[in-house]
Parts: structure tokens; sequence; C-alpha cells
């Protein structure tokens, strides 16, 4: 499923703010140096490569690097972005999203829990177990925890997210 602008758009600044939206616009016109992007945003080169860096971990943007014709031994590195990469780079996002709810669910129905009546720290049985069934945090006595309603919000997040996705 190809994915809206707004959600694409939600997507970038989810992973760089504004600015990352600002420094998109820039390479939806044309590549473009860490340098050219500071100049346009007048931010510090630092700063933008921090940016492009968070973006390039999710694929959202693309480098180039070439030899750098000024600088005998530099490298010149040019950023891209591609709403297609964009997009493969959201919908790989939304998988991995979809798959660490099914494993929630799945952690959920598969194991038994217990919780401080007093702090609300929660423990697995095992936990509790080794624990004798007392918080390690404040020292008071754990009880069952039924987990039932957890799972079927988790379970009711899980249908709205494939509905939308």
């Amino acid at each position: 499923m190809k994915p809206n602008s707004k959600e694409l758009r939600d997507f970038i600044i989810s992973i760089a703010g504004k600015e990352g939206l600002y420094l998109i616009r820039i390479l939806k016109k044309k590549e473009s140096t860490v340098e050219d992007i500071a100049k346009k945003l007048e931010k510090k080169p630092v700063a933008i490569r921090r940016i492009l860096y968070k973006l390039y971990d999710y694929g959202v943007v693309t480098s180039n690097e070439e030899a750098s014709k000024e600088h005998k031994g530099w490298m010149k590195f040019t950023w891209a972005f591609s709403e297609e990469t964009a997009e493969q780079a959201l919908n790989k996002h939304k998988t991995k999203q979809c798959s660490e709810i099914k494993s929630k669910i799945e952690f959920e129905k598969t194991h038994v829990f217990y919780r401080c009546c007093k702090c609300s720290a929660r423990y697995s049985y095992e936990d509790a177990m080794n624990c004798t069934f007392k918080c390690k945090l404040c020292g008071s006595v754990i009880e069952y925890d039924d987990n039932k309603n957890m799972v079927s919000q988790l379970e009711k997040d899980f249908r709205k997210f494939k509905v939308e996705n």
C-alpha cells in the first residue's frame, strides 16, 4: 500500500523533527552537499549531518561518495531524497511495528505476570518466584496480574494498525 504524503511527512518528522522536513524540501529539488544545505538553512554543517544521519539510518535519504576535486585525499558526499525510497523505508518501518505488536501479544499470551500493589512494578512468573513474590523495588508483596485487558488492547491496536496500513 502506498503511503500518503501526510503519512510520509509525519514519518520524517518523527525521525528528524521539522528541520528534517526542511532538509527534505531542499533534497527534493536536487542532490546537495552538507555545506550547501547548511547555507540554505543557515545552520552549522554538524547539525545538518546529524539530521542526515538520522534520516539515512531509516533509509529516507541516500548518499553518494566521490573523491573531492578541491582537496586531495578527501571524499565529497552528496545527499539525495527519493520519494520512492522514502516510501519503502516507511513501509519497512510499519512492517517492523506490526511485527513488534504481534510479538508483544504472543509474549503476553504465553506468560503469567505479577504486579506490586504498592509501586506497580511488573514481574514475570519466573522473576516473581526468584524474588519470593516480594517486590525488588519496595519490598511489598506482589500479586497475580491478569493481563487479559492488556492482551485485548494490544489485539485491538493491532487490528486498527492493520486497517490503517
